[in-house]
């Protein structure tokens, strides 16, 4: 009894109640099923963490996020983060329902919009602001499960009323406004990773199937080195090709208000594997794929 005493001595909870608003493609360890878990929450706020601070150095930047989500060597800061679901509501996702172009060859079990879940943090009291803005921001700019770079497994907290408008929206970035839609930092790192360079908002869907099926049409559109590829690739001092990931700068989240559905254009810094030698670097459609986006809508 001591040792959960002291545990939890100094710490607080937070409660967040969330709605998933696009299909939610979320598994464990058995691919079939579909299952909400704290681990995909915990790494997702890991990631935009990572996005959100800029570090001089890539151990200063392991260092710290060490302190906050833990290591092999250190405990994490968040000594609990538990979900509760209500019923989850499954749906399987396939090319004969609704809109084939948006559901090709992508066929999952989902959890499906509307259904609701609730977070908890347990954390030390005098990192409050840290984790429930950086939660905040999540919601805002990302999403869990497969596919969430392109809108899918999008959700929204709706047991704080922090934002009416889209303007509010980015009250929880440390950007620099340039207009009334696009918030970005200005600055000349090399960085090597991806961290947040620019936020976008476009144009209102009056739903999120017309929002997630042009993000679809776009992204084949604009294919490209530059919006991520898994495929084998030539490497420096290798005679062969080998399979390499690229996980696309460009994140896509979907956002509601009301009832319209908000397109939130993230685009992290691009970091290319430096080992990969055939990289196409002037066919860049990231801008072009960005400015349809933004006006696409009602």
């Amino acid at each position: 009894m001591e040792f959960y005493i002291e545990r939890y001595k100094n710490r607080e909870e937070l409660v967040f109640d969330c709605e998933v608003i696009t299909p939610m493609f979320l598994s464990g360890a058995d691919p079939k099923n579909v299952e909400l878990r704290s681990a995909s929450i915990k790494g997702a706020l890991r990631f935009w963490w990572r996005a959100l601070n800029v570090f001089p150095s890539f151990k200063k930047m392991l260092d710290e996020e060490s302190k906050l989500f833990g290591s092999a060597n250190e405990k994490s800061g968040m000594s609990l983060l538990k979900i509760e679901t209500e019923p989850i509501f499954i749906d399987s996702i396939n090319a004969q329902d609704e809109k084939p172009i948006y559901y090709k060859d992508f066929t999952f079990r989902a959890i499906k919009p509307n259904t609701r879940f609730k977070v908890k943090l347990i954390y030390p009291k005098d990192k409050k602001e840290l984790y429930e803005n950086l939660f905040l921001i999540f919601s805002i700019v990302g999403g869990l499960g497969k596919r969430s770079r392109r809108g899918f497994g999008s959700f929204i907290i709706t047991n704080r009323d922090v934002w009416q408008n889209k303007d509010e929206i980015f009250n929880y970035f440390n950007l620099k406004e340039s207009n009334t839609n696009i918030f970005s930092i200005k600055n000349n790192l090399t960085l090597q990773y991806p961290y947040l360079k620019k936020v976008t908002i476009g144009t209102a869907f009056n739903n999120y199937r017309d929002l997630l099926d042009r993000i679809t049409d776009l992204a084949h559109k604009n294919d490209c080195d530059y919006t991520g590829y898994a495929k084998k690739r030539r490497i420096k001092n290798s005679a062969v090709k080998k399979s390499k990931r690229f996980a696309s700068p460009l994140y896509i989240s979907c956002y509601k208000i009301g009832s319209l559905y908000y397109p939130i254009i993230t685009e992290l810094n691009i970091a290319f594997d430096p080992i990969v030698i055939d990289i196409n670097k002037n066919n860049n459609k990231i801008p072009y794929f960005v400015s349809d986006l933004v006006q696409g809508g009602r």
